[in-house]
């Protein structure tokens, strides 16, 4: 078997899942993962100590999974090297693959936005796509913070929260983007942005 990721391979596997991560590990071996599904995620969000592991092992889609256990065999924290971790974050949406928004809000949308909330943050996401948040309302936070006692409990309330937070883009798209990259509403810039609109944070929220 073929332990060098060719373009033809590539592009095969491109084909198949949309969004390929690939990258060289120890010793020279090129591995390929592909898009967590939102149960593989919310399995990844427990953050257990071999949360990532499992995870990366259900991702490798080159070499086979044998060959991956072989890999860690020889060289056990791969899963874990800061390289593996940067294109899980990349596939998820924990972090965007462009810092650039790629798609911009409309005007008449913002302006009708900001007619009708005094605090917006826009915050470039996954894929370069950007989301528009608005101010919790008392109760969301109240219900964020009563449901979110303990880690993945915590993550669900906020992905609630951020769900409600968000007025652009639409729900349906909210939901495509999210399906696609289900790590968006934990990541550290959509977290900064809530805790700027619901005052956990000192800093202002930016009034776009």
């Amino acid at each position: 078997m073929s332990t060098e990721l060719t373009p033809e391979k590539l592009a095969e596997l491109a084909a198949a899942h949309g969004r390929i991560e690939y990258l060289r590990v120890a010793n020279g071996r090129d591995i390929a993962l592909r898009p967590a599904t939102l149960d593989e995620f919310n399995e990844f969000r427990a953050k257990t100590p071999e949360s990532q592991e499992r995870l990366v092992r259900s991702l490798i889609v080159f070499p086979s999974r044998e060959e991956f256990g072989r890999i860690l065999d020889s060289y056990p924290a791969v899963a874990d090297s800061p390289d593996v971790s940067r294109a899980v974050e990349r596939l998820t949406g924990l972090e965007p693959t462009s810092p650039v928004a790629v798609d911009v809000v409309p005007s008449d949308v913002m302006s009708s936005l900001k007619a009708t909330w005094d605090r917006l943050e826009e915050v470039v996401v996954a894929d370069g796509r950007t989301i528009v948040m608005r101010p919790a309302k008392r109760g969301e936070y109240t219900r964020f913070r009563s449901e979110g006692l303990g880690p993945q409990r915590k993550r669900d309330a906020q992905d609630t929260l951020v769900r409600a937070m968000t007025v652009f883009p639409a729900r349906d798209e909210l939901d495509r983007l999210l399906k696609a990259y289900p790590g968006v509403t934990d990541s550290p810039a959509v977290t900064r942005a809530c805790e700027r609109l619901t005052g956990l944070s000192l800093a202002d929220a930016e009034g776009k």
